[in-house]
């Protein structure tokens, strides 16, 4: 007897359900990153990030090409040491771009270090180094 009326009781449950989302989804629009916003603000490989994302230093960042969206970041740019630490990928179009240009690395941004400014200028590790692989002379103590 228990049977048929968990079997009607069920589906009945599943009808109300069912005419609650129709009715719902008639009057809110489908947000397509609405699934994304379960991608875990840490991971440890790329199986933990979404479609569409990838792991890196135990973060999910959106891939090149993916739609832009203000909830998640941007892919870093290749170059992250120096002045470029922490500069992402720029949204174009309203899609991640699938590089970075100068002018994403900011304004001490050099692609080839000139400045003796105690900064990593050419991103690559090494502070105020000359073009001919000398450094910049020390700067005595007491500022410049």
């Amino acid at each position: 007897m228990s049977g048929p009326r968990r079997g009607r009781r069920i589906t009945g449950l599943a009808s109300l359900q069912l005419a609650l989302l129709l009715a719902l989804g008639a009057c809110k629009p489908v947000d397509p990153h609405e699934e994304l916003t379960k991608v875990p603000p840490v991971c440890i490989g790329n199986g933990q990030c979404a479609p569409g994302f990838t792991c890196i230093e135990q973060v999910c960042y959106l891939l090149p090409g993916e739609a832009c969206n203000d909830a998640f970041q941007n892919l870093p740019c290749k170059l992250r040491e120096g002045v470029c630490a922490g500069a992402l990928r720029p949204c174009v179009d309203g899609l991640v771009a699938q590089q970075c240009t100068e002018a994403d690395y900011g304004p001490d941004y050099e692609l080839e270090e000139t400045r003796c400014d105690g900064l990593d200028n050419d991103c690559d590790g090494q502070v105020d180094e000359g073009s001919d692989g000398g450094l910049c002379p020390p700067v005595p103590d007491g500022g410049p």
